[in-house]
């Protein structure tokens, strides 16, 4: 084999060599620029035929950097909404309390969602009726019946393992209340950012590039 291989070589001059090594790189390059584009194409092909997650929540501390988004993507977006909660920590749970009026605009949007399996969630359809004195928790903690909030216990209906979206996150679990005593609570606000998208723009390229303290791709009704 080596006899052959160094006979072939040497048939052919310096100039040819460095020319047929040229010709391979160029042949590799046309390659991987055609896989590249295939990649490509067959993202764009399923990025449209298959069903995209057009919404985004951004939650932040600060206002005016939700504002500062849904001014930069305006001409992407079919509409935008902004709702205020607070956040606390209760039994070492990050829990985020919501008044009854914006569960009730997320429920309209399909945004909670029970958990079924671990990667499997499902919309909810209402909500079940509470009281002040009795507030509407959805988490994971089964066995939960009571919280604190600023020294005053409640009683509290166990809802389950209903989250925002179709994944936890920024907090573990969601306390509903209604909205005069939401109001009472003493924490202070932060802003959750909703954002729909046109379908001209798949959001999940623009996460990236989204300032906020947590982004959240999702889909809304």
């Amino acid at each position: 084999m080596s006899i052959f291989y160094t006979s072939v070589n040497n048939t052919f001059t310096h100039k040819e060599r460095h020319s047929l090594k040229k010709k391979t790189l160029l042949i590799a390059s046309l390659v991987a620029s055609v896989m590249m584009m295939s990649a490509c194409s067959i993202q764009t092909i399923t990025d449209k035929i298959a069903p995209q997650a057009q919404g985004v929540i951004l939650y932040d501390q600060q206002p005016e950097i939700i504002d500062k988004t849904i001014e930069q993507y305006d001409k992407e977006l079919e509409y935008a909404e902004k709702i205020s909660f607070k956040l606390i920590e209760v039994h070492n749970q990050k829990t985020m309390l919501l008044t009854e009026t914006a569960a009730n605009d997320l429920l309209q949007k399909g945004l909670w969602n029970d958990i079924i399996h671990s990667d499997k969630v499902k919309p909810i359809d209402t909500l079940e009726s509470f009281s002040a004195e009795q507030p509407l928790l959805f988490t994971n903690q089964k066995a939960q019946q009571q919280l604190t909030i600023d020294q005053t216990e409640y009683d509290i209906i166990n809802g389950g393992n209903i989250v925002i979206g179709q994944t936890r996150k920024y907090a573990d679990q969601f306390l509903i209340m209604k909205d005069e005593q939401w109001e009472s609570v003493k924490s202070d606000e932060q802003m959750m950012g909703i954002l729909h998208f046109s379908k001209k723009t798949n959001p999940k390229y623009e996460l990236q590039n989204i300032e906020a303290d947590a982004r959240q791709l999702v889909t809304i009704r």
